[in-house]
């Protein structure tokens, strides 16, 4: 898959997806565009816990997304605004506010397992998750910066290979 056929930020959410198995959470849109992008740390740390959990080795961000989308995989923001950007309590207010969005997100997505990328976002999304309907399993990861990276990695391709399993015994 090449970035043309990439989600934009601007269509990531209107993406007809289907078959979503693992849903990634992460906070803003912005983070979700740098992903895609190949263009943070995220995307770098996810390429790494596929490669342990699948045994594959990517030679390329395109390969890894690639590979990503065709596991059932997909990224979702809870806010559409950068979020990261503003004070406090106005993040809080900013984060708050996108659950009824993201509820939505989920009912369309239906996914199978979901995955927050950051502890301090895990009340919203499970609200959010609770507002859609879904009774899913919901697990909570570090962001991947430098000290939480390994446990990111670990965490990540463990929740893939149980996942993996899943798929084969259905």
């Amino acid at each position: 898959m090449n970035r043309a056929e990439m989600p934009s930020d601007d269509s990531q959410h209107s993406q007809p997806w289907r078959d979503v198995d693992v849903l990634l959470i992460g906070e803003s849109d912005e983070e979700c565009a740098r992903f895609f992008g190949g263009e943070c740390e995220l995307t770098d740390a996810a390429a790494r816990a596929f490669e342990d959990a699948f045994g594959v080795r990517f030679e390329s961000t395109d390969e890894f997304l690639t590979f990503f989308r065709d596991q059932g995989c997909h990224l979702e923001s809870l806010c559409a605004f950068p979020s990261h950007t503003s004070s406090g309590s106005e993040r809080t207010r900013l984060l708050r506010e996108s659950v009824p969005d993201l509820a939505t997100r989920l009912q369309n997505l239906q996914p199978d397992v979901v995955v927050t990328l950051l502890k301090r976002i895990e009340p919203h999304v499970t609200k959010s998750i609770e507002l859609a309907g879904l009774v899913v399993p919901l697990y909570v990861l570090p962001y991947p910066r430098k000290s939480q990276a390994d446990a990111f990695r670990e965490g990540l391709a463990a929740i893939l290979r149980s996942r993996s399993r899943s798929r084969r015994a259905a």
